[in-house]
């Protein structure tokens, strides 16, 4: 009797033991499915994303001419209209476009956007009127701020091309110590634009540096200077980072600009 009593409790015990097992093991399953789930989606909307940029309408480069001439940092603000992307997209090749120029050395922005970036901003406008901005969408630029610990960036995202026309760049940390010229390479075909075969030209004092695309019509300029002055950062406290105020300290920086600009010389080389 007795010996039947203990192979039943042993029985019912292993029968427990292999339930909660069981499910124990589904759980598993379905958060390993749901986990390859989410990765998968997240290709999928990264592929989509990156599909929208590569299709997206590309204008001819007397266009381009033509924007560019006309350019004015007063522009209008607008709604996007029919043809012109969205602030989110905006946004993400602004991202991806400091990925692409890696102008401070390994810099990765997926890291910086989840612990340091202190701000986004974007804002959509136009270079002509109004009324204008169905007519001629490519007049429109996204300007987008981003700010960090490390870096502040203002960059004009063409609002049909996605290509960055123009950027403002100021790092603070892995500061280039000379003009990092090669980057107009770069530059040149984010905005599917060929660079000339022969490379960039730049000035002896390593301060600017221009990069003419292969049919000579445009060209992309960098202007590089150093800076040193006082700025400020958040104090923390030593043990429990709590924050405390801000304290004042001195910085060394580098400010980046760069830029498409229309050929200036109609023949010969184009000079920094």
């Amino acid at each position: 009797m007795k010996k039947t009593y203990k192979y039943t409790v042993l029985t019912l015990f292993l029968a427990a033991v292999f339930s909660l097992g069981s499910v124990e093991g589904m759980n598993l399953i379905l958060r390993l499915r749901e986990h390859q789930l989410l990765y998968k989606s997240r290709e999928i909307v990264a592929k989509s994303i990156g599909d929208q940029w590569q299709e997206r309408e590309n204008i001819p480069k007397d266009t381009i001419a033509e924007v560019i001439r006309n350019w004015d940092d007063r522009m209008t603000v607008h709604a996007p209209v029919e043809g012109q992307i969205s602030m989110q997209d905006a946004v993400r090749t602004a991202k991806a476009w400091l990925t692409q120029m890696d102008l401070k050395g390994g810099y990765d922005w997926e890291k910086d956007v989840d612990s340091q970036v202190g701000s986004v901003y974007a804002t959509l406008g136009t270079l002509e009127e109004s009324e204008e901005v169905q007519a001629k969408p490519y007049y429109s630029f996204w300007k987008v701020q981003l700010s960090s610990r490390s870096m502040e960036a203002v960059l004009y995202v063409n609002a049909v091309t996605t290509g960055v026309w123009k950027s403002e760049v100021r790092i603070y940390e892995n500061l280039p110590k000379s003009i990092p010229y090669w980057n107009l390479r770069d530059f040149l075909e984010f905005n599917k634009l060929n660079p000339y075969h022969k490379g960039a030209a730049f000035n002896e004092e390593g301060t600017r540096a221009v990069w003419e695309e292969e049919s000579g019509r445009l060209c992309a300029r960098m202007e590089f200077a150093q800076h040193e002055g006082s700025g400020y950062r958040k104090a923390l406290a030593e043990f429990d980072e709590e924050l405390i105020g801000v304290e004042r300290i001195q910085r060394k920086s580098v400010l980046m600009t760069m830029k498409l600009t229309v050929k200036e010389k109609t023949q010969g080389n184009e000079q920094p």
